[in-house]
């Protein structure tokens, strides 16, 4: 055994079994993570063109294991690092080499890694499979179990293990001697640097927030990833440099508890925000995983069937038979008034299936429906001003300068003037048609106020009231029964079909259950993300007691009252929580921007989840404030009073 080997070695017994194994733990519980990661997009998605049609949600999904791992493998990695430093720097006070002593660090990091590493692959790679299986076979997000190759968890443990003797060895590239960098007469400022490291993640995700949707396509994807996680370890990196700052104004107020928390923050800014970097990162994460909720929550289809269960309208197919099948039955208007006795129900809007004949192949901008019936029918599935039972009109946006909104079509483009041209089948060239001369002003559609009612748009340009068409464009086969929303009105309009002999289709109300599994899934994943910062808070919080306890029975020493202490303690606390969540939730709105920009989405942060994040972050800035109080013992043990 070589003599760094053996030195290293010794090093990891003199660090105690807490440090090891937390160490050990840590890297465990980051390498499962990362192969989950790794594993997920397939699981969710076997086939691959589905895949790549759902890389946004995946994606977002990926970033919830694949930061708190990032930031679990460096904190673990710089665990007791003022003890280890000073250690360092007594080895380089006997004359070893600073590549020896580097090398002394990276096995003394490295063993303790690369045990936690593989263990937490083997049990990984035997328990995923296991568990996973029990969510595919309970319906839910996951399509098959997960399935981990030996030679991505192989590739897993080295790199982890190789991020951990990096993180280990940080302090050893200094010029100055880890020991005296780490001494309490330093005060400490960190550097500037640090900006740089935020303002590259931040540009990243600035980039895809101010690009054109689609503009950046090939490299969106790798500049969300790579924006994310750098921006999270830049959040990680800033917060005690910010730190440093508010410390610099504190030592400049002549409030005792305020110089104190200053002078102890300003040693030591870094020690001081390591207890918070779970924190930001959390923060970052919480936002977006609502960003990743909103996602999901602001399809089209997903919106209109949560209103057709909840408020609002919704409309239920109604057909005289089923489709696909040989019978020519049309619906009977007269026995469908009956359906205004159905609580819930707002009307019958009858589908004549009147259309603009065109190629939809060659020249779909062409085609459209023509509704042909009443105003009040019209009214019913669209929002419109203008609408006369005397005269036929095209449709036309209240909004010149846009022609398609959230799927709505109008005949923006066609003159008033021009003859409404319609057929029963758009694509048989020997099916009926009529022509109708627009006699009347346009009938003007409020788009926002459609896209906010009934989510789609009607996919009608043109209006022709029934008394101006011919007999053969009057009858029909199918109906939209309006309603309220509700489960209830769609089972009473499905009842009272069958007892007609007709058939009637509530829209499917699978979107609604498979967000919710999504979500369900996503909130998990963020509580996996929020335990992960609080196992990162309690190693860090445990660590740092350590490390303070010697400062603090000096200051017990010389008569500062144990109260002050406290408060001095919750203080210099509670500045970094307040920074890191500051940073965590500033980032965390450009991520969900970039997120959103990405993927052509709206805005997809609203009040109601600003007051989940709000509420997560002073959840956590309390747990840390509360997890230091027990920091401040003013008991003096023997052993203290031999080492001062």
């Amino acid at each position: 055994m070589s003599a760094t080997l053996a030195l290293g070695l010794r090093l990891v017994r003199a660090g105690g079994p807490l440090r090891a194994w937390s160490i050990a733990a840590g890297n465990a519980v980051g390498v499962a993570l990362l192969m989950i990661a790794l594993a997920l997009p397939v699981a969710v998605y076997p086939d691959p063109t589905e895949r790549e049609l759902a890389r946004v949600q995946l994606l977002g999904i990926d970033l919830f294991l694949l930061l708190p791992a990032v930031v679990l493998l460096v904190t673990v990695g710089r665990l007791s690092s003022g003890v280890r430093d000073r250690r360092l720097g007594a080895l380089r006070m006997i004359g070893v080499t600073p590549g020896r002593v580097r090398a002394v660090a990276g096995v003394e990091n490295g063993v303790l890694a690369l045990a936690g590493a593989t263990a937490g692959a083997v049990v990984t790679l035997l328990a995923a499979p296991a568990a996973s299986r029990v969510v595919v076979e309970n319906p839910a997000w996951l399509a098959r179990p997960l399935q981990i190759g030996t030679a991505p968890a192989v590739a897993t443990v080295v790199a982890v293990s190789l991020l951990s003797v990096l993180a280990g060895t940080g302090a050893t590239w200094n010029r100055e001697l880890p020991g005296r960098v780490r001494s309490e007469a330093v005060a400490r400022v960190p550097r500037l640097w640090r900006l740089v490291v935020l303002a590259a993640g931040l540009g990243m995700l600035g980039l895809l927030a101010a690009a054109e949707p689609g503009s950046l396509t090939g490299i969106d994807t790798g500049l969300l990833l790579a924006g994310a996680g750098v921006t999270a370890v830049g959040i990680v990196l800033v917060t005690p440099l910010v730190t440093s700052w508010v410390a610099h104004l504190l030592v400049r107020s002549r409030g005792v508890v305020a110089v104190l928390a200053g002078r102890s923050v300003q040693v030591d800014a870094a020690g001081a925000s390591r207890v918070v970097a779970g924190l930001g990162a959390a923060t970052f994460l919480a936002i977006g995983a609502l960003a990743v909720i909103g996602a999901f929550e602001n399809t089209p289809q997903y919106r209109y069937t949560l209103q057709s269960v909840e408020g609002g309208p919704q409309k239920i197919w109604l057909r005289a038979a089923e489709p696909g099948s040989d019978s020519e039955e049309t619906l009977d208007a007269g026995r469908l008034g009956e359906l205004a006795g159905i609580p819930g129900v707002l009307g019958v809007v009858p589908g004549r299936g009147a259309s603009l004949p065109c190629d939809p192949e060659t020249d779909w901008e062409a085609c459209g429906g023509v509704f042909v019936g009443t105003c009040t029918e019209l009214s019913l599935v669209t929002e419109q001003t203008g609408c006369s039972d005397e005269h036929a009109a095209w449709l036309v946006p209240d909004r010149t300068d846009l022609e398609d909104v959230g799927g709505l079509r109008y005949a923006s483009g066609r003159e008033a003037g021009a003859p409404i041209v319609m057929t029963t089948n758009e694509g048989d060239p020997a099916a009926p048609r009529a022509t109708v001369e627009p006699d009347g002003p346009p009938v003007v559609v409020d788009v926002a106020a459609q896209s906010a009612r009934w989510v789609y748009g009607s996919g009608d340009v043109a209006f022709v009231p029934l008394g101006l068409v011919p007999e053969a464009f009057r009858s029909f086969s199918s109906a939209d029964v309006v309603a309220q929303g509700g489960v209830e009105v769609q089972d009473a309009v499905v009842a009272w079909a069958r007892s007609n002999g007709y058939v009637a289709w509530p829209y499917p109300l699978d979107d609604v259950q498979y967000v919710d599994n999504v979500r369900n899934a996503v909130l998990a994943l963020t509580g996996l993300a929020v335990g992960v910062g609080l196992l990162v808070l309690a190693l860090t919080a445990t660590d740092r007691a350590v490390e303070r306890r010697r400062a603090v029975a000096r200051q017990v020493m010389v008569g500062v009252p144990g109260r002050v202490l406290r408060s001095g303690q919750l203080v210099q606390v509670l500045v970094p929580v307040a920074v890191s969540a500051a940073l965590g939730a500033s980032c965390g709105l450009v991520l969900a921007r970039a997120y959103a920009r990405m993927g052509a989405l709206d805005d997809l942060l609203g009040p109601g989840r600003w007051g989940i994040a709000v509420a997560l972050v002073l959840a956590g800035g309390v747990l840390v404030a509360v997890a230091t109080v027990p920091l401040i013992r003013t008991r003096i043990t023997p052993e203290l009073l031999r080492r001062e």
